[in-house]
């Protein structure tokens, strides 16, 4: 998580949250698009779910690769500050590992990394900038791959 950031103010929030030691345990890169694990389906239902489970929240966007996903979550105003981003990730978390645990035959001990980064930001540029990025992401690690691979 990143310190000195007070994540429970009306903002936009860019979040990025790993898989324990970076583990390909949500999908797997086909080309340039991600074929979503059965795990990664669950953490995908989850993430939409937020602003459901948070009305004071939006998801304006998310991306879900092999080995972490990001997002960015509004916390609007009028919002209740008792729940910040953090309380909302690890609900998120818990959700999800819960709900593998339920439906997946061998589910790993532990599917995330031990917290995430967050950035703040308000403007509409820098949200439409995070859009890009994220619908970018499995392409450029696809070509990323490729010229490894080469």
């Amino acid at each position: 998580m990143r310190s000195g950031i007070d994540l429970s103010l009306p903002r936009y929030y860019f979040v990025t949250i790993l898989t324990k030691y970076k583990k390909h345990l949500l999908g797997e890169l086909r080309e340039a698009e991600v074929k979503l694990s059965s795990i990664g389906a669950i953490a995908d239902r989850c993430l939409r779910k937020i602003p459901e489970i948070y009305p004071f929240t939006g998801l304006e966007g998310h991306i879900i690769m092999p080995d972490h996903l990001h997002c960015v979550i509004e916390i609007k105003k009028g919002a209740d500050f008792t729940k910040s981003l953090s309380h909302i990730l690890q609900f998120y978390k818990r959700q999800v590992t819960l709900e593998m645990r339920k439906t997946i035959e061998q589910p790993p001990d532990i599917l995330w990394g031990r917290s995430f980064w967050a950035r703040a930001f308000s403007r509409v540029d820098e949200l439409c900038a995070y859009q890009k990025y994220m619908i970018e992401n499995p392409l450029k690690a696809s070509l990323s791959r490729q010229k490894i691979a080469s």
